[in-house]
């Protein structure tokens, strides 16, 4: 991976994370570098405040952010003052429980062939995964656009958003995007990263990044969602991948949206 920049999202207390997450960097010689994280429950009043709007998001979720959300969003936004500043072109963001491969490598390699018009890859997302037993289910994706980057990788469109931020490559000008979008936080992080009305995304399947389920029963970055870890019987969670399926059939098959 020549030339591109890896950027580790990592809170100060969390060494067990930073060790893990510079040992797979260093088995895989990535050029990486440690963002410090912002820990959300640290956050003032005042500075959650002019950050985010409690209201907007209450309008939009039918709830306030958590401070780990917001914690997670300027986070992220460290990290792009950071490949501006290095003045780079493109980059890749990981959160300290990523786990991957030699396949990410390889993956990035093929990056030569990606649209001209992409401003971020999700690398790893989901729609949702069970830590008890890693059971996934995927993200929705348009059945209108299917690029081959090779025998084994598609990229897609989403239809009803990839969760998960542990995993993006980024082009600057998807960056710039993004910064500006996150000058106040109104929704949690993914919420962004997945919709195309901010940002040019494609998602990547299948993924080269996932969480480690060693740190599932932890929270970092991103507070962990319980029902992610709550055990269910393998009937109901085939169950939830055949209702999306479902829910988002006629969207998959829409005309996608044309973008400037």
């Amino acid at each position: 991976m020549q030339g591109l920049k890896f950027f580790i999202i990592n809170l100060a207390s969390a060494k067990e994370r930073r060790e893990y997450i510079s040992r797979l960097c260093r088995k895989y010689q990535l050029d990486y570098e440690i963002i410090e994280a912002v820990n959300g429950r640290e956050l003032s009043g005042e500075e959650i405040e002019r950050v985010s709007d409690a209201k907007r998001s209450h309008q939009l979720l039918g709830r306030t952010l958590t401070q780990g959300e917001i914690g997670c969003a300027l986070s992220h936004k460290k990290a792009f003052e950071r490949m501006f500043a290095l003045g780079l072109e493109e980059c890749v963001i990981l959160e300290d429980d990523a786990w991957f491969d030699e396949r990410l490598g390889y993956l990035l390699s093929l990056r030569n062939k990606l649209p001209k018009d992409l401003e971020v890859l999700l690398l790893g997302h989901y729609r949702q995964v069970y830590l008890d037993d890693g059971f996934r289910v995927e993200s929705p994706f348009s059945r209108r656009f299917d690029l081959n980057l090779d025998s084994t990788f598609h990229l897609k469109r989403l239809v009803g958003g990839g969760f998960g931020t542990h995993a993006l490559y980024w082009k600057l000008k998807g960056a710039k995007k993004m910064f500006r979008h996150l000058e106040k936080i109104f929704v949690p992080y993914d919420h962004s990263t997945s919709d195309d009305k901010v940002v040019n995304v494609y998602a990547l399947y299948p993924v080269v990044v996932e969480t480690d389920s060693i740190f599932g029963r932890e929270t970092s970055v991103q507070e962990t969602n319980a029902n992610r870890t709550k055990k269910r019987p393998k009937w109901r969670k085939y169950l939830k991948r055949f209702k999306k399926e479902i829910l988002f059939l006629i969207p998959s098959f829409k005309g996608l949206r044309d973008y400037a």
